[in-house]
């Protein structure tokens, strides 16, 4: 991904702004979990980017104790490698893990709590791929090698493990197909 880092982080602050009605200065002042999506978005533009290998080194070890300061801080975890697409919002902080290898789309919501992450054995063992207008519940994990298609709601304290269609509502544990109420309401 090597879209302007400033530009996405501008998109993830409007949402910001439009959901708590204050200025995108603000909302960057009052919720902690926009540090923490800045430091990721210029992370992750230097870790994409094509620039010679010894200052692409050297910057993300710059850095490096700033992103774990603040990872210990707000209690979220985005790592520069990780691919997390525009408009991207995390309700509180605390809890939220995201692997390296996950993909997650435009538009999408995370609340406190949640797991993204590798599961598996042999060739079922990899990381989920999120698709656009997710909403996640708090506590939801979902992990293995599995792809969630878009306008899907993730209810509170699910574990989902399989691969679920556009447009519905998943819950439980296993997470099995609640509704076919989408995420519309929710984003």
């Amino acid at each position: 991904m090597t879209k302007n880092p400033f530009l996405l982080f501008w998109m993830d602050l409007e949402k910001y702004s439009s959901y708590s009605g204050h200025s995108r200065l603000l909302s960057f002042l009052l919720y902690r979990s926009c540090w923490s999506i800045l430091l990721y978005r210029i992370s992750n533009y230097l870790f994409y980017n094509n620039w010679y290998h010894f200052f692409k080194r050297f910057s993300l070890i710059l850095m490096f104790p700033v992103i774990k300061m603040v990872e210990l801080f707000n209690g979220i975890s985005l790592p520069a490698s990780a691919i997390i697409g525009s408009n991207f919002y995390i309700g509180h902080t605390g809890g939220v893990n995201i692997h390296p290898n996950v993909i997650i789309g435009e538009n999408c919501n995370i609340s406190k709590g949640v797991t993204i992450g590798i599961s598996g054995r042999d060739g079922k063992r990899g990381c989920p791929v999120l698709g656009r207008n997710i909403f996640v519940g708090s506590n939801a994990v979902i992990v293995g090698k599995i792809q969630l298609e878009d306008n899907i709601v993730v209810a509170p304290n699910s574990l989902v493990i399989n691969n679920f269609p556009k447009n519905v509502t998943i819950c439980g544990v296993p997470a099995s197909i609640l509704s076919k109420n989408n995420s519309s309401n929710y984003l």
